[in-house]
């Protein structure tokens, strides 16, 4: 019987001492590591849940100017949403529609992807958060959504050109007496100001206009992402989506009508300035592209090929003709 009473008493004890040496590391722990705190997002996905019509987006930036802090956020926003509905067009579109070959399924991801980013143009805040950090940096958490119709022209009997069939198409009804002005009532995208002066504000905006289409096909005669660009094309919708300044449409009109703001030296170049190319022998101008600074443009190249960043070295360089300030227009 005692050594009975012995064994539960020594049992006990060891499970009091047990629990008090847990409580007492759980209390340890705590105290050392109190500058580790749980700590809530202001937004949470799960309060902003996707579906198959409007898809929500949580972005955050952080800076010294609460301006620029948005806009990156909108910038961001606009991004990640656009890469989310290109998924959603490319998933619905692989179950509902039968591709002859890989060529057709390389076009209407292309065409998918331009649709995408320019339906991003159309994002909507929902709600925004700001905080300002000890050392007087803002951070700014902002909720965008987009609604997307439902897509109901995805079935088995649609027509998808391929690329080369699509270019034929366009470069036949195209002739010398036509004027391209179809991006003439294109409307200029909507940007929060940024601290700075007016002339960083312009430069700004073009260079964030012109990195949402890379990826965006080329095509000969093409002036918006629906379709795609060719260089001239490019640098016209950006403009006048940016700042809202309508270009010359052809890389030939712009060697005369802006043929007395067009310098030679690159070194004083800035971004947002438009960059001139000798390519084509018999012409003076011939490609156009953006300039981004750090000696790196922006344009449409040619043909089977995308709007892309290239660097202002070898053959550019050499066939560097000038640069027209975006300040200038």
């Amino acid at each position: 019987m005692i050594t009975r009473y012995l064994s539960s008493f020594f049992f006990l004890f060891i499970i009091c001492s047990c629990s008090t040496q847990l409580s007492l590391g759980k209390k340890n722990v705590y105290s050392r590591n109190n500058q580790f705190k749980e700590v809530k997002l202001p937004f949470e996905e799960k309060d902003f849940p996707s579906t198959n019509l409007e898809f929500f987006q949580i972005v955050n930036a952080k800076n010294s100017s609460l301006n620029i802090a948005k806009q990156r956020s909108q910038a961001s926003a606009k991004t990640l949403l656009s890469q989310k509905i290109n998924t959603y067009i490319v998933s619905v579109g692989t179950q509902e529609l039968s591709f002859k070959n890989s060529s057709e399924r390389e076009s209407f991801n292309l065409k998918s992807r331009s649709f995408s980013v320019l339906l991003a143009n159309n994002l909507k805040l929902v709600d925004s958060k700001i905080f300002q950090t000890k050392s007087g940096d803002y951070e700014y958490w902002g909720v965008y959504s987009l609604k997307l119709n439902e897509v109901q022209d995805l079935n088995k009997s649609q027509t998808i050109l391929s690329s080369n069939e699509f270019n034929s198409t366009l470069k036949n009804t195209i002739t010398p007496e036509i004027n391209l002005e179809t991006s003439k009532a294109t409307q200029p995208n909507n940007y929060l100001s940024v601290s700075g002066t007016e002339e960083e504000d312009i430069r700004d905006k073009i260079e964030i206009e012109s990195r949402t289409y890379i990826g965006i096909p080329y095509v000969w005669g093409g002036d918006n992402p629906e379709e795609g660009f060719d260089c001239s094309g490019f640098v016209r919708w950006v403009y006048k989506k940016s700042i809202n300044k309508l270009l010359a449409r052809t890389t030939s009109q712009h060697s005369i009508e802006y043929k007395e703001i067009i310098l030679s030296d690159l070194q004083n170049s800035k971004k947002g300035d438009l960059v001139y190319f000798k390519t084509i022998p018999s012409r003076n101008i011939s490609h156009v592209g953006i300039y981004l600074g750090n000696n790196t443009f922006i344009h449409s190249p040619s043909k089977n090929e995308s709007v892309k960043l290239e660097q202002l070295n070898g053959y550019w360089y050499k066939n560097f003709v000038g640069y027209a300030s975006a300040t200038d227009f």
